[in-house]
């Protein structure tokens, strides 16, 4: 974690505070046994490379912590403030998955993608992004399956960081997509 705790002690705070939440409920990784901070440390790490503020990054921490029920928006708000706890809220409404799956995917709530601002749309999308690289780097999950929900709702994200989408475009462009078979409407 310490990478990520350099950024300031906001930051470190939201990270601290999520490390304490998931070691408190003894929450690990399903396939790896690892500890679950890792993928809100890749988050945090991912938007690090883009332009950002430290409101983005706690909430990059927070993000998961919040979607486990480890922690509410009142937690969120008296800790890391309102703007935090709503950024926190809204993209939660989202239902990004923690895993891939044909039912978690079409659960993703694309009406409110589209409503979202840019940090949040960033930061969906990072999240998204972050489950396809830790999906490709598994064994046991199916990155092909983000890949093509990815490549038909990509235009969804209209407001987020081009670098960003341009790094997916490239990820996508590297799996062939278009040659793949698509999992996802096979299910």
């Amino acid at each position: 974690m310490q990478t990520i705790l350099v950024e300031d002690d906001y930051v470190s705070s939201a990270a601290l505070f999520t490390a304490r939440k998931y070691a408190l409920a003894g929450h690990f990784r399903r396939h790896t046994g690892e500890s679950f901070v890792d993928q809100p440390k890749a988050l945090a790490a991912e938007l690090s490379k883009l332009p950002h503020n430290r409101e983005m990054l706690a909430v990059a921490w927070l993000l998961r912590s919040h979607r486990d029920r480890y922690t509410d928006i009142d937690e969120i708000g008296l800790f890391f403030g309102k703007k935090v706890a709503r950024t926190v809220d809204q993209i939660a409404r989202l239902n990004l998955p923690d895993q891939l799956s044909p039912d978690t995917l079409s659960a993703i709530q694309t009406r409110e993608i589209c409503k979202a601002n840019a940090a949040e749309q960033t930061i969906a999308l990072a999240d998204l992004f972050v489950l396809g690289m830790a999906a490709e780097a598994s064994e046991e999950a199916d990155e092909t399956l983000l890949a093509h929900w990815l490549h038909n709702h990509l235009p969804l994200f209209n407001r987020a960081n081009r670098s960003l989408v341009q790094r997916t475009m490239g990820w996508l462009a590297s799996l062939d997509v278009s040659a793949l078979s698509n999992p996802v409407a096979r299910a």
